[in-house]
């Protein structure tokens, strides 16, 4: 992984179609190297809220660090991945 300057980024992570559980796994394999997860949530099922008629999803969340420059590159790769709803929030 390359050296420089990293940040501490959350990702909130969330699935309620098909394999759920394995459509969590995939992200952390998809990742691109400029994220490095430290830390992973274990695994809630929750209901839906909003649109209600729809499959209880799973849901965890992990922490990892990015190089700052790749932030916004990241961030656009994320969003494009389906069956996934993925936030970045960082500090």
């Amino acid at each position: 992984m390359e050296s420089g300057l990293r940040e501490i980024i959350y990702l909130s992570l969330g699935s309620n179609l098909g394999d759920r559980e394995a459509n969590l796994e995939s992200v952390f394999e998809e990742l691109p190297p400029a994220i490095e997860v430290i830390m992973r949530s274990s695994i809630y099922q929750t209901e839906p809220w909003g649109f209600e008629d729809q499959p209880e999803f799973l849901n965890m969340v992990a922490q990892g660090k990015i190089l700052n420059f790749s932030k916004l590159i990241i961030y656009q790769y994320l969003s494009t991945q389906p069956l996934t709803e993925l936030l970045l929030l960082w500090n």
